[in-house]
């Protein structure tokens, strides 16, 4: 008797392939809620960056030699406010849209295994009282990375601000650099399950990050394997729309050669970049979503039988004793 597949994937433990294929599908079965919320987020996103780019590639302009005599400290001071100004702001923006398009896309793909499909409005309806929760979520793993990187690199610091030597301070800093990466991989991947925990399974934050690491358990290398896989293909599809928009952005409103400026990318220029984002990111966003998330369903089917609990949730016939079909129904 064949594996069930009521939905995108088969009810049992999955291979990479099939969760890549997987996390495609989905988008497949579902393209107007995926791509849609993908599209929504990441244009909002555009909305407010855009502007922020154009207003601080102005300032920067300013300061161009050629612009006159040479900027003051004042003016320099403000231009890099500005620029640290803008660049947080697009950073939060960003943080917290693409976690509440995760959120929902994990709703979205829970629908997709089990064959059943839902709109916009109804992803959101049974989404939204988890995002403020998954936003706390994202922000707690944000700050355990961040803290793990100052505290390795403290030492290197607090070496410098005392005036140690420079071969000793750059040594700290190299073995800290490199501890710090890695614990911050090892951290991401033992936290990478946790939004889909948060999202599906009704818990706690605290619960949640507890759950990704019992789920992530002695498989780390292989998430590890089929997260970076999925980031190096959705990294190259976004750089290769990404070029392709830079050079037509370019060729629309780019600088000209001898300019000397800091950066006077031209509206045009800067919309069809933008453009580019969006594409990108509307393709990108539920594909690398998509594996998180099946990554998640498939260690709780490896770890916790939950394709017999997917499997009775789509009322697929279970088999009855010693592996034998069940017996037909009666009319």
């Amino acid at each position: 008797m064949s594996e069930p597949k009521p939905g995108v994937i088969p009810l049992r433990p999955l291979g990479v392939g099939e969760i890549l294929e997987g996390a495609i599908s989905y988008i497949r079965a579902n393209p107007g809620v995926t791509l849609g919320l993908a599209v929504i987020v990441v244009t909002l996103t555009q909305l407010v960056q855009v502007p922020a780019q154009y207003i601080l590639a102005g300032d920067l302009a300013g300061l161009s030699p050629g612009s006159g005599a040479p900027p003051s400290l004042q003016e320099v001071t403000d231009a890099v406010a500005v620029g640290a100004a803008t660049t947080a702001a697009g950073g939060v923006l960003a943080f917290l849209a693409i976690t509440v398009l995760n959120g929902l896309l994990i709703v979205v793909l829970s629908r997709a295994v089990l064959g059943q499909h839902g709109g916009l409005q109804q992803t959101w309806t049974a989404a939204r009282p988890r995002l403020p929760g998954l936003i706390g979520l994202a922000l707690l793993v944000t700050l355990l990375l961040v803290g793990t990187v100052v505290l390795v690199a403290a030492p290197a610091i607090v070496a410098g601000a005392a005036g140690a030597p420079v071969a000793i301070t750059t040594t700290l800093g190299l073995l800290g650099f490199l501890v710090a990466l890695c614990l911050v991989v090892y951290l991401y991947v033992v936290l990478s399950l946790a939004a889909p925990a948060y999202m599906l399974e009704g818990g706690r934050v605290v619960t949640a990050l507890s759950r990704s690491r019992k789920l992530v358990g002695p498989q780390w290398w292989r998430v590890f394997g089929i997260l970076l896989l999925a980031a190096l293909i959705a990294g190259a599809v976004g750089a290769i729309i990404g070029v392709a928009a830079n050079l037509v952005g370019a060729a629309v409103g780019g600088v000209a050669p001898g300019t000397g400026g800091f950066a006077t990318t031209s509206v045009p220029g800067l919309i069809v970049t933008a453009i580019g984002t969006i594409i990108a990111g509307t393709i990108t966003a539920p594909f690398t979503a998509g594996v998180t998330g099946l990554l998640y369903v498939d260690q709780r089917m490896r770890r916790e039988g939950l394709d017999l609990q997917l499997a009775r949730a789509a009322g697929v016939p279970q088999p009855g004793p010693q592996g034998q079909p069940p017996p037909p129904r009666s009319s």
